[in-house]
This record gives C-alpha cells, sequence and structure tokens, in this order.
C-alpha cells in the first residue's frame, strides 16, 4: 500500500469512517475503533450495521457491535467491495470477483491479471458492475457471474492519447476514470455505461474568470448525491470541484498531504489520506453552482428549469427558450410554487444577481441548483433566431 495513510472513507450509522495503513480504522472526529497493528485496509462496504473491510492481503473482515471477524481469505489484495442484490462483490487488484467473499471466486479475464496490470478500481453503476485496470483493461458485468472485456486502448487508439489508469467511480451518474498520460498529467474520462468514453479537457478549465489547471494524480472520484457534483481527490491535497460543466471547475488545497479517500455526506466533504491527515468542509462551501451554457443546455433538455432573474420588459424584449421569468423582488414567493427536486439553473443581465438566487434556492430547500451568470452567456453560444 505504499505511504500510510487512509485508503478508505464512507458514512456508516450516521458517523464518518477511514480506515487503512496497519489495519486502523477511525470515526473521524471520535474515536479509534481498531489500532493499528493488523492488515491493511484497501476498501470498505456499510451494510445495516456491519462495516466490511478488504484488506492488501485479501481478508475479508465484518466489523460489527465492536467484533472484528474474518469471512474469508481471498488470492489477492481487495480493492473493492460493491452491493449486490442482498449481499456484495469483493473485486481483487488480480482480477478475481468473490460474490458473498464465496471461493472460488470469477477470474474476470479468465485467469489472474499479470503484475503489471491490476484493476485499479471497479464500481457499480448504471448497467451494473465495471472494472478498470492500470492498462485498460474494461470489465463488465450485470450481477458479478458473467463479464465481458474490452481494451481501451485497442478500442480508442489514434483517438486518445496512451496513459496508465489509476481510480474508477461512479459519480453525478456516470462511470469516472482516472488516468496519467506520457508525461504525466492527469486525465480523466467519462462514460453513461461503461461502453463508450469521453475525454474531459482537465489540461485548462475556467473557473469564475481565473483560468486553472489541474496537475496533480487523480486518486478518487466521490460525489454528493442530493446535488450531482462530483469531486476529484488528489496528491498533494488538491480537490476539484467538477459539477458536470468542465470549463467551471473549482480547484482548491484544503489539505496539505495527498487525498486518498472521500465521502460527502451530514452536510459535509469528508476528505482522508496521506499520513492519516482527514477533513472536514462544509458542502455548502465547496459546491460548485457556476455553470456554462452548453452544459446548462444539457441540463434544461434533461428536465431542469431556467429562471430569468431580470426584469418583465427584458424578458420580453429577449428571453431564453422554455425559461420563466421571476424578477428578484418575485424570487421567493416564485420559488415556493415550484417543487423542491426540481433542477434549478438562474440566469441574470450581467452575472451579479444569479449567485445570490442559487443561495435563496439553497436555504429553500432546493438541492440542484446552478448559476448560469449573464444572459450574454447563452446567447454567445446559442445566438438568437430573429
Amino acid at each position: 500500500m505504499g505511504r500510510p495513510g487512509y485508503h478508505f472513507c464512507l458514512l456508516h450509522q450516521g458517523q464518518a469512517w477511514a480506515g487503512g495503513s496497519g489495519g486502523r480504522v477511525d470515526i473521524l472526529g471520535g474515536e479509534a475503533v481498531l489500532p493499528e497493528g493488523g492488515e491493511g485496509w484497501r476498501c470498505a462496504l456499510s451494510q445495516g450495521e456491519s462495516l466490511w473491510l478488504g484488506g492488501e492481503a485479501g481478508g475479508l473482515f465484518r466489523l460489527e457491535k465492536g467484533r472484528l471477524e474474518q469471512a474469508a481469505q481471498l488470492p489477492g489484495g481487495i480493492v473493492s467491495l460493491l452491493p449486490v442484490g442482498d449481499g456484495m462483490a469483493a473485486v481483487t487488484e488480480e482480477g478475481g470477483c468473490f460474490l458473498g467473499g464465496s471461493s472460488p471466486g470469477i477470474w474476470l479475464a479468465g485467469e489472474a491479471l499479470p503484475p503489471g496490470n491490476p484493476v485499479v478500481g471497479a464500481a457499480l453503476g448504471r448497467g451494473g458492475l465495471l472494472a478498470l485496470t492500470a492498462g485498460g483493461s474494461l470489465f463488465s458485468s450485470k450481477d458479478g457471474t458473467s463479464w465481458e472485456h474490452r481494451e481501451f486502448h485497442r478500442d480508442y487508439a489514434g483517438y486518445y492519447p496512451p496513459c496508465t489508469f489509476t481510480a474508477l467511480g461512479f459519480a453525478g451518474g456516470k462511470f469516472l476514470a482516472a488516468a496519467l498520460g506520457e508525461k504525466g498529467e492527469p486525465l480523466l474520462l467519462e462514460s453513461l455505461y461503461g461502453g463508450v468514453w469521453k475525454m474531459q479537457p482537465l489540461d485548462s478549465m475556467l473557473a469564475g474568470n481565473a483560468r486553472q489547471a489541474l496537475g496533480r494524480r487523480i486518486n478518487g472520484v466521490c460525489c454528493e448525491e442530493a446535488s450531482g457534483q462530483v469531486f476529484l481527490l488528489c496528491d498533494a491535497g488538491e480537490l476539484a470541484v467538477l459539477p458536470g460543466c468542465p470549463k467551471c471547475m473549482r480547484l482548491s488545497r484544503p489539505i496539505e498531504e495527498g487525498i486518498w479517500a472521500g465521502a460527502a455526506g451530514l452536510g459535509k466533504l469528508w476528505l482522508a489520506g496521506e499520513g492519516f491527515a482527514w477533513r472536514a468542509l462544509d458542502l455548502g462551501r465547496v459546491r460548485q453552482l457556476r455553470v456554462g451554457a452548453e452544459y446548462a443546455k444539457t441540463l434544461l433538455e434533461a428536465g431542469a428549469l431556467l429562471v430569468d432573474l431580470r426584469g418583465e420588459r427584458e424578458f420580453a424584449a429577449l428571453a431564453i427558450p422554455g425559461s420563466v421569468n421571476l424578477p428578484v423582488e418575485r424570487l421567493t414567493e416564485g420559488l415556493e410554487q415550484i417543487p423542491r427536486d426540481t433542477t434549478l439553473v438562474f440566469v441574470c443581465a450581467s452575472g451579479a444577481l444569479s449567485p445570490g438566487a442559487c443561495e435563496t434556492a439553497l436555504e429553500m430547500g432546493f438541492d440542484r441548483v446552478h448559476d448560469l451568470g449573464g444572459a450574454g452567456e447563452w446567447w454567445r453560444q446559442f445566438p438568437p433566431e430573429f
């Protein structure tokens, strides 16, 4: 597992838990649950009162009511524990999938993977399970018993640069695969079902008026399910907030150490990693609400409501198709009539009023709220037809 630190972070029984090197498991902000000295933990899964722990030496353990019991010994380090039906699947770095910790399991490629091509992550998303290796081998299954095999570099030869994959997750309604390019630059690819992949332009993203480039290895991804916002967890303590619009990334460095794991919930973004460092950030402060016109259009096509904050005369003169007019002085009254599960996109004349409207909507209980800024952003991307 290399350097000591936390390698998993999750919510369990209303608290944030983290564990990693040396068998250490802690409740963040609370007491140590297990001291160091045992098998290093790679991953975990919360199921009811039980916390399942996957070890670097292949040990599968169940922690319940303070008691730790070994359920199975698998061949190879466990990289992912995923819920499947009423049970779970354990995926090892050698490419084995074991349902319920049972043995023998199924080799994803028909046999054990070579040491140079280990599984770097597995995730549960649309269509079922997906596992990814460092060399770009993709394995998908609906039930964990039969697997289909694809090769990323073979399928996308000439389209995307060669890379080494570092992590896989399912966040914001899609699979996200992190990788490093030939020059060590971070790469991010997304796919709805794990078959067709699109690369995100991480080399140059726009956050407000300042261009920022993500320059650190991406160790993992997590998502706040209520808002659909994605967090990229990176080396050297960098955190990228990506709501789905690649031109609107927010980049920060909340801790000094590498971030290896994270979880969103209980009103916080929980970050944990190298040196057993951790930090809890207020989700209200790390949310990235700003989106570009292209992404806003995607949201509208998916059923979002575009709220125009300009005055009635401005709105009547030129309005974005499908938008509704709620001038600022009538905003609260108008929002009261809208179901709280509606995705909202706010736009105004110059971008000065839309951030405040987002905050008002969040305070009123709306979770999926976005800020398009000034209407000119839309018209530059989609000129009006007269």
